[in-house]
């Protein structure tokens, strides 16, 4: 039976309290639709019984049989599009995770292990090509928020039934980038593949005086321009970097861009200029997701860095008018589609695959989106990158 049709039947149409059996040839699953609205899938993993919880409703019912698929699959070691019915599951041998104590893994060997399930792919994904290295292209899965290799040359979903075209807004494009951070020094494991790390920056072009660089074999225009640093505490400063670029030297305007770091080397791949107040606003709260306490922001950090941003960049490189126009918006942060909620001291923010799925692809209303548990582990990477003093000095 097809795995997807199945899934999806029992969540629409099997009354609460049901349960099916059934095999992918390597793993036994027995899928429960406890009431309406919530499933339970349960499988034996490691020699322990598991077991995941799914919220659907009428408006995300495909996208939650897909993240079961997925999970299926994730835990079969191979993709599954087909499963066969059982009368009966054998869990025997596999135990229940309280009846023996687990060993907690310590936080670099975690922090290996969430990378590296980060960069499996799900069965339903998008694929943003970034750059190519030795003939592979290199790009970013949102849902993911990792850096894998893929065969598109453009944006593009991908599903079991094949691809196709993405269509990116500039706009929203921009202001989720502002969760590709990394440090100025240390990078970012989650955005990097081999030496080369990916991110996203503001900045100033300031000059280019026709010398070329190089960068893996490439020669490319240099330029020089001042870039915007902040640290946990949203404190701020610029620093004159250069760096390299293929576009036209636009001098004076604040602009984005999406590059890549290796070495000392730093690469411009793409961007634009910033035009709108509200975008910069989504984009500079966004940014902060890297040093949020797993997603909780402090009122007194984002004023920090709202300070620095009004003072020495608003009020320098956008037209008089959007001054008071940026104010407005991120002194009344609930209205940031970054954020989740704000209680006057704290900012909750959305995490970047929930982002992405709600605001970008607009597969759900704004809120936290995803059951498949990438996002948390995406939100726990952040925490311990954090603590291990990983974002010190971030790329605004």
């Amino acid at each position: 039976m097809d795995a997807y049709e199945f899934v999806y039947y029992v969540l629409r149409h099997a009354v609460p309290g049901s349960t099916a059996g059934f095999s992918t040839g390597s793993a036994q699953f027995i899928l429960m639709k406890d009431e309406v609205g919530m499933a339970k899938l349960v499988y034996c993993l490691n020699d322990e019984v598991e077991e995941r919880r799914f919220r659907f409703s009428e408006e995300n019912v495909n996208r939650v049989a897909n993240e079961i698929v997925n999970l299926i699959g994730e835990v079969s070691g191979f993709e599954v599009k087909e499963v066969q019915l059982l009368k009966s599951v054998d869990f025997s041998g596999c135990f229940r995770k309280e009846e023996r104590p687990r060993r907690k893994a310590k936080p670099k060997e975690e922090l290996n292990q969430i990378l590296q399930s980060l960069k499996q792919l799900p069965q339903a994904y998008s694929f943003i090509p970034l750059f190519s290295l030795e003939g592979k292209i290199v790009g970013l899965v949102p849902e993911t928020f990792a850096l894998v290799e893929g065969n598109h040359r453009e944006p593009a979903r991908v599903r079991r039934e094949g691809a196709s075209p993405l269509t990116l807004h500039a706009d929203r494009w921009f202001r989720y980038s502002g969760y590709l951070k990394a440090d100025k020094k240390f990078g970012n494991p989650l955005l990097s593949y081999g030496s080369v790390t990916t991110f996203s920056a503001l900045l100033v072009e300031t000059a280019q005086d026709g010398q070329q660089g190089e960068w893996r074999g490439r020669r490319i225009p240099k330029k020089t321009g001042t870039f915007f640093v902040f640290n946990s505490r949203g404190k701020a400063h610029t620093e004159e970097l250069e760096f390299l670029d293929y576009s036209p030297l636009q001098p004076k305007r604040l602009s984005y861009g999406l590059f890549v770091k290796e070495g000392e080397t730093i690469v411009r791949l793409g961007g634009g200029v910033v035009s709108s107040v509200e975008a910069l606003a989504d984009y500079v709260i966004s940014s902060t997701f890297a040093v949020s306490n797993n997603g909780e922001l402090s009122v007194t950090t984002l004023r920090e860095l709202s300070d620095f941003v009004i003072n020495m960049i608003v009020s320098k490189y956008m037209p008089s008018k959007s001054l008071k126009d940026f104010i407005l918006v991120i002194s009344n942060p609930i209205q940031s589609t970054a954020v989740l909620a704000f209680d006057g001291r704290a900012l909750r923010l959305s995490d970047p695959v929930s982002y992405w799925i709600c605001q970008v692809l607009e597969e759900c209303e704004r809120g936290e989106a995803g059951t498949d548990g990438k996002k948390e582990e995406v939100k726990r990477a952040f925490n311990l990158l954090s603590k291990k003093g990983m974002y010190r000095s971030v790329f605004l």
